[in-house]
């Protein structure tokens, strides 16, 4: 008899799978619902003997049962281009089972790590997802390993295991593809983490909008009570609150208190669910763990990514971009691979304007980052965040000023209320953009004129002193605020914005020694590949900057400059490279003095001296970290100097801060501002 497989995933029946499996089976021809392979732009795609077709509607079935919709057909899937690059293993079951069948998942692999696990000490195991390097998958990436240790040597005879399925995030779909793919891997893998860390019960919290991957996780548990016992589960459903994604309001959630987040400490792994021990882990990262758990998974594992950031990780490509879908991999591909290569360009097939990773609050990241590669490190280095993996496109016809007012309206809607900043500073922040849009504010509010605001600003806002209090604001948001909302709401979106407005970012600073910096420590340059972190850094700040200045010290690594004119130079060398990068690129010349976290830089005093040969006749502005000025007006009178502005004069510069903050100074007005507010 015929057969034909469809997925029953979301989106394949949004898409219309079931019109095309009514249309097969009124042909005659049986349906086999399977779980999705990933492949979002084809769906509906059916499969028959292995070969794909799609996206297909119920009107070309016949083409298909006759052999005539060659341009429908696209091969054998499994050899797809998408399919055939991609590393799964969280993933690898996609598209080749059926959800839930117990038979399908046992003959892929299925319970031989909760198998193992059960013949280890739990200690064993906890060493082995260690050893995995696994982390966390939805948000900061704390290694699981860790966590579960804490857990398991707290006191308390009552422990719990909380899957954070909450899945709230833009653009991310893996959660829900798992959970309607292949549930019996969540349940797996929760089972082997209550051994490890002896819970005897376990709690999967659900957003209320996954209907389908709630009905599957409720059969899953009910085919596999005698596989998971003495482990028992117990599905939760949310109710929409984007706050419950963070682990703490998940915890009042589950124990019927408002969603709000908790301060920290206690943690949830020594006072958790019912003030007991508690591993919170999302879908993904308890879902790699039946894999680890499997004879030479760890050290599998292990090998495949870069530096810390170890594994696989399950890509959700999505927005305006041709191929969205699934595309699991090991950690380490670019963006512009993902973008270009795998994702095909936009939809529209216009010029890719920025691509936002992390979620409704996660940074925007201009096409000139795109060689940034897909880790931890390297994103939390650009002020980004990979969060649970989502990655949405959009292309140069994007207003990015209105996706800056929706991060605020969005914090504003999905905020619990407890923090004062978030509460109150996310509604002012989208009245700021609006007021922004319109051309800024001529005059004071009604309130803000009222005599008891004493604080309140009198008179109306230019358009750059508003940029100037939004970047306050979302300070304050940053810094005074508990849970992820907090997250710069803005997170570059108006940088290319303001640019494009005229407005522009003078100096970004990258600091290639020191303990502690923006771009990474010392170990991180050196691990991570000194010449490679360092150019990265250099690239994404020239698209926005007027000049790039490298600060450092000698015993900063010298590949750092190894492509540059003037190589192992320190930062004198780093600053000739910068003036000639500038200069290629056609922005005005930079020379920069600075101090990092750790000490002014050895060769400072050369500065002193006549300027260089090679910075004769170039437009020339030094700049100082204003944390600096004291130091360094103590070298300067130790050289029989007395003040930055007779360095300043000494070399032909202008003298202006620089907090390494790029934004900082955005016109010339700034400049000069900068200039009176610091005596410089």
């Amino acid at each position: 008899m015929n057969a034909v497989r469809i997925s029953d995933d979301a989106l394949a029946l949004a898409c219309g799978a079931n019109a095309v499996a009514a249309a097969f089976e009124a042909a005659g021809w049986t349906v086999e619902w399977v779980s999705s392979w990933g492949m979002h732009w084809l769906e509906p795609l059916v499969e028959v003997n292995g070969i794909g077709w799609g996206p297909m509607t119920a009107d070309r079935v016949g083409e298909v049962i006759e052999g005539r919709a060659d341009d429908l057909c696209i091969g054998p899937i499994a050899a797809h281009p998408f399919i055939a690059r991609q590393q799964r293993l969280t993933f690898a079951r996609a598209g080749r089972t059926r959800p839930l069948s117990l038979e399908d998942y046992a003959a892929t692999g299925g319970w031989q790590g909760l198998e193992r696990a059960r013949s280890l000490d739990p200690a064993q195991v906890i060493a082995e997802v260690i050893a995995s390097g696994l982390r966390g998958r939805g948000g900061a990436g704390f290694p699981a390993g860790i966590k579960w240790q804490t857990v398991a040597i707290a006191p308390g005879g009552e422990k719990y295991v909380v899957c954070n399925a909450d899945e709230g995030d833009s653009g991310t779909f893996a959660d829900r593809m798992l959970m309607e793919g292949d549930p019996l891997q969540l349940l797996e893998g929760m089972a082997i983490c209550a051994h490890a860390v002896g819970a005897g019960h376990g709690y999967i919290y659900v957003r209320s909008e996954y209907p389908h991957a709630i009905a599957k996780l409720k059969s899953a548990l009910a085919l596999a009570e005698s596989r998971l016992a003495p482990f028992t589960v117990e599905v939760r459903v949310g109710a929409g609150a984007y706050v419950c994604g963070e682990e703490t309001a998940l915890l009042n959630s589950i124990e019927g208190k408002r969603g709000e987040v908790r301060a920290k400490p206690p943690l949830p792994a020594l006072e958790g669910l019912f003030g007991k021990p508690t591993v919170v882990n999302n879908v993904l990262t308890l879902a790699a763990v039946p894999h680890i758990l499997s004879p030479g998974g760890a050290e599998f594992y292990a090998r495949l990514g870069i530096d810390r950031s170890k594994g696989t990780m399950p890509i959700q490509l999505a927005g305006n971009v041709r191929h969205g879908g699934l595309y699991e991999t090991a950690f380490g591909i670019t963006l512009g691979d993902l973008v270009g290569r795998i994702g095909g360009g936009t939809a529209s097939g216009r010029p890719v304007k920025a691509v936002q990773v992390g979620g409704p609050l996660g940074a925007y990241i201009h096409p000139s980052q795109f060689d940034l590669p897909f880790d931890y490190e390297a994103f939390a280095a650009a002020n980004a965040l990979i969060g649970h993996g989502g990655v949405v496109v959009f292309d140069d016809n994007t207003d990015m000023a209105a996706l800056a007012r929706f991060a605020f309206e969005f914090c504003a809607a999905e905020s619990c209320g407890k923090c004062t900043p978030c509460r109150i500073g996310s509604t002012r922040g989208a009245e700021l953009i609006d007021r922004l849009r319109a051309g800024g504010k001529a005059q004071a509010d009604a309130v803000e004129a009222l005599p008891q605001m004493h604080n309140a600003r009198k008179a109306g806002r230019s358009r750059e002193e508003s940029l100037n209090l939004i970047e306050d604001l979302c300070e304050v948001m940053q810094l005074g605020s508990l849970c992820a909302l907090r997250v710069h709401p803005l997170s570059g979106a108006l940088c290319p914005e303001a640019l494009a407005r005229g407005f522009r970012v003078i100096l970004g600073a990258v600091l290639a020694g020191g303990q502690s910096t923006r771009f990474g420590s010392d170990k991180a340059l050196a691990t991570l590949g000194g010449e490679t972190l360092l150019q990265r850094a250099v690239d994404r700040l020239s698209a926005w900057c007027d000049a790039v200045v490298v600060l450092g010290r000698e015993q900063a690594p010298a590949p750092c400059l190894a492509d540059w004119p003037r190589p192992g130079m320190g930062p004198l060398g780093g600053i000739a490279a910068a003036l000639h990068h500038a200069q290629g690129e056609g922005f005005a010349a930079v020379l920069t003095c600075g101090v990092d976290s750790v000490g002014l830089p050895e060769d400072l005093p050369a500065l002193l001296s006549p300027a260089p040969a090679y910075l004769a006749d170039q437009p020339v502005i030094a700049l100082w970290p204003v944390s600096a000025v004291p130091a360094i007006e103590a070298i300067l009178a130790g050289n029989g100097k007395h003040s930055l502005r007779a360095l300043a004069e000494r070399v032909g510069a202008r003298a202006v801060r620089l907090d390494h903050n790029p934004a900082n100074i955005n016109t010339p007005e700034d400049l000069a501002q900068a200039e009176k507010r610091h005596g410089l």
